[in-house]
């Protein structure tokens, strides 16, 4: 009976874990960064999305494990259709990062303005900017917050866009909001992370929580989001719940 019991608690948990990562379809990419070591970042949404380490490292991040990019380090994901954000979408992110070397570039999908070309940068101008360059030349690179998160501390970022309106948030706030019609293109192009296709716009700093959505969440969600980016708790409880099921084996 115990043993019985056993079994039925490990497969509750394997199976509770691994729904709570994967249970919004809406969700195309979540790299937590919490393997620590390895050639590969692992995807946790529902879309294999997984990303190859090229040269960036393993370090601390706002919750677990994060990684250290900078000059010649990034990540790179394969092309994939859940990464065509043609009609909406959302990017968010932990960032600490530092002044220098002009635009940092935290993710983006295509070679540089490439159809279906999209970006959320932690700095651009002095600001954060999301932008894609299939949208009307009036909002195509111009929702920048005026202020930064260049002070090397960690900070939450996001950009949505609905279809009709980008907004750009700096922990949890709104601090750009810039009317935008239009639509992407669908793109076959690789996302990076980290720099703008492997060869510039290097993040000086580190990348947590990475997150892409395939529609533009409420400001309640962003907020939700950001200060519990997985539903499992963060900085090692997963581990730690793991190993109080096994010592009452």
């Amino acid at each position: 009976m115990r043993l019985a019991m056993s079994v039925l608690t490990i497969i509750c948990f394997v199976f509770i874990t691994s729904t709570m990562y994967a249970a919004d379809k809406s969700l195309v990419l979540h790299l937590s960064f919490d393997e620590g070591s390895g050639d590969t970042v692992k995807d946790h949404s529902s879309y294999g999305n997984d990303a190859k380490v090229k040269g960036a490292k393993w370090g601390e991040g706002k919750f677990g494990g994060g990684m250290k990019f900078g000059a010649k380090a990034f990540c790179e994901i394969d092309d994939s259709d859940s990464l065509d954000l043609t009609t909406a979408m959302t990017i968010s992110m932990w960032t600490k990062v530092s002044k220098g070397g002009g635009t940092q570039s935290g993710i983006e999908k295509q070679p540089a303005w490439q159809p279906g070309e999209y970006n959320l940068c932690p700095e651009y101008g002095g600001g954060v900017l999301l932008q894609a360059a299939d949208w009307p030349a009036a909002c195509a690179d111009t929702a920048v917050t005026p202020t930064n998160v260049l002070d090397e501390k960690w900070h939450s970022i996001a950009g949505t866009w609905d279809g009709n309106v980008i907004k750009v948030y700096i922990d949890g706030e709104v601090k750009k909001e810039l009317a935008c019609v239009g639509k992407l293109k669908v793109g076959n192009g690789k996302a990076y992370v980290g720099s703008r296709g492997g060869t510039a716009r290097w993040v000086l700093g580190s990348l947590d929580e990475i997150k892409v959505y395939n529609r533009a969440l409420s400001a309640a969600e962003i907020k939700k989001d950001m200060e519990n980016p997985t539903a499992v708790s963060p900085a090692g409880k997963l581990t730690t719940s793991w190993a109080d099921v096994r010592s009452n084996l």
